[in-house]
């Protein structure tokens, strides 16, 4: 059965992915005269999490489109919860000029830590091939 969030991380990670490339932009074309080295590693960071992070919830997405279960749909959220709470705190403290805002990276870290890890035991639990898929070999 197709799950209802597949559109939505599908969506979310592809606007996700989409807003690092802008921000990847920004940073070339002008945010390096008004941050410093350290701040600007900091945002640095923050968008590369975010891209690998968007591209795991497209991937969630996907596999939710050929009947993935639980452990998929709750990689997700984590892939969701980890991208806000990692990137939305460094963003923020690369702004701050190094002074985390909340505190609250490590356990968005954390949280994107544990969606990939979700996301292959998800497609472990699918099985080779996946449900409703042939094999087929030779002629």
């Amino acid at each position: 059965m197709r799950s209802p969030w597949s559109a939505v991380f599908l969506a979310l990670g592809c606007l996700f992915a989409a807003a690092e490339v802008g921000l990847r932009a920004w940073q070339a074309h002008g945010l390096e005269t008004r941050l410093s080295a350290e701040s600007l590693h900091l945002f640095d960071s923050a968008r590369q999490h975010q891209l690998l992070a968007a591209i795991g919830l497209i991937v969630c997405g996907l596999l939710l489109r050929t009947g993935a279960g639980r452990l998929t749909t709750i990689g997700g959220f984590a892939f969701l919860a980890g991208i806000t709470l990692f990137c939305g705190d460094v963003y923020a403290a690369a702004f701050r000029e190094g002074n985390l805002t909340v505190g609250v990276a490590p356990w968005g870290g954390t949280l994107t830590i544990l969606a990939w890890i979700l996301l292959g035991a998800g497609a472990l639990s699918r099985g080779v091939g996946g449900a409703g898929t042939q094999i087929r070999t030779g002629g």
